[in-house]
């Protein structure tokens, strides 16, 4: 069954499932249909299953573009993923920029000392691209190229399209060696002359960036949440959350849809399918048991953060949290728990537990990957997430084909229904 949940929800029409897009929209409303089929009650907001918030939702309204015109005037113009990608957040975002092309090596600070990149698009070896963006505006550039190596980041890979720090960031591009020829045309430097030249340099090359994309900042994401109350009287008011975000990057303007299988279709396919167990075999925990479907966390976790300063159970009796995401493929031998050693002692002991009796390959990490855990974590709450080791983070169209591995699902789901049991008995074997 937890299968046939990825496939629905990498389908029509769910097709990218962005937070705030009709398509996330119809993911939660299917969610939450399967949350009352499977006895789970209503834990949102006026009685319904959806906890709202607003967000501000950056799309492309366009394809980008890249021209790159030589000394002799000839221009070239590049393709959109295969040959370059946008990057929208921090300092850089959408618009339009045009200028001289510079060198600047890195683009560290230091960098910028022998060159003059006011209203340049300036041309750098990707490296931490936060602090990158920053540079190339403190240093007054119209626009940034970003040289990548396709083997470390696909370029038919997508990021989230996050709000920018800056009222007006300036338009940034990765863009791969083969493309990265002609923005130093006519300099007589090849690209490992580049790559070993220990100076910024202006080249002879100008450049045109464009990446249009449209705002909304008036968003709706919604959390999905079902609650299973507990059956003891003494216990009941104690909170076990068990998460995992639905949301993914959604479609570029030609339809191109990234179906976010793995990431996170897997964590919400396993959350259901415990659900639907449990449902059938008649299981009511001790304590209760919220099962939430976290909206925008590809946008910064803001769905379960939104949760943590606006609980529907008091955070003061959440006693655990555990979240679901990539935990159907990867290239790994083992489901990671990560979390503390001393803080989540207990839902490590537990998880790890539950993969002995299930005869789950599992390994106990320090808190490493950023999902929806971290909010409940900074709030005080014991909290683990569960990932593939090795989870591809590609986010690429062929995910599906390429990321489920269904006997990963399965056990994953064995693992973490048992531990969760364990966790809402409050007894540990």
């Amino acid at each position: 069954m937890a299968f046939a949940e990825i496939e629905t929800l990498t389908g029509p029409p769910y097709l990218g499932r962005l937070a705030g897009s009709a398509q996330g929209r119809a993911a939660g409303d299917y969610i939450a249909a399967r949350f009352a089929a499977y006895g789970l009650r209503p834990a949102g907001e006026d009685g319904g299953f959806f906890q709202l918030f607003t967000l501000t939702l950056n799309t492309l309204s366009a394809e980008p573009t890249l021209r790159v015109t030589a000394p002799n005037g000839e221009s070239r113009d590049y393709d959109f993923r295969s040959d370059f990608s946008p990057v929208i957040r921090h300092f850089t975002g959408g618009g339009e920029a045009e200028g001289e092309v510079v060198w600047v090596q890195d683009c560290a600070h230091d960098d910028f000392d022998a060159v003059d990149a006011v209203g340049k698009i300036v041309f750098c070896r990707s490296g931490a691209e936060e602090e990158q963006g920053r540079q190339a505006v403190e240093h007054g550039a119209a626009g940034l190229l970003l040289l990548v190596e396709p083997e470390q980041y696909p370029l038919d890979r997508i990021g989230p399209y996050r709000t920018s720090w800056l009222p007006l960031p300036i338009p940034a591009l990765r863009i791969a060696p083969t493309v990265a020829t002609g923005p130093h045309a006519g300099s007589g430097l090849t690209l490992d002359d580049l790559s070993i030249h220990y100076e910024s340099i202006p080249l002879a090359t100008s450049a045109s960036i464009a990446i249009p994309v449209s705002v909304d900042e008036n968003a709706t994401g919604r959390n999905v949440l079902g609650v299973l109350p507990g059956r003891d009287p003494a216990y009941a008011d104690e909170i076990v959350i068990l998460g995992g975000h639905y949301d993914h990057l959604g479609q570029d303007p030609d339809g191109t849809a990234w179906v976010g299988a793995n990431d996170n279709a897997s964590g919400v396919a396993t959350l259901l399918e415990i659900a639907r167990i449990w449902e059938e075999q008649g299981y009511v925990p001790r304590r209760t048991v919220l099962f939430a479907a976290w909206d925008a966390e590809e946008q910064g976790l803001l769905g379960s953060i939104h949760y943590v300063e606006n609980p529907i159970y008091p955070l003061d009796n959440t006693v655990a949290m555990l979240q679901l995401d990539s935990v159907a493929g990867g290239g790994g031998f083992y489901l990671e728990a990560q979390g503390d050693r001393t803080a989540e002692a207990t839902l490590r002991f537990a998880m790890d537990r539950a993969a002995e009796l299930t005869e789950s390959r599992l390994t106990l990490v320090d808190p490493d990957g950023r999902s929806d855990q971290i909010s409940f974590r900074e709030a005080g709450i014991p909290s683990l997430l569960l990932i593939w080791k090795g989870a591809n983070e590609d986010n690429r169209p062929d995910e599906i084909s390429d990321e489920i591995e269904p006997y990963r699902l399965g056990m994953t789901g064995r693992a973490v229904s048992l531990a969760l049991m364990m966790l809402a008995e409050g007894r540990l074997p």
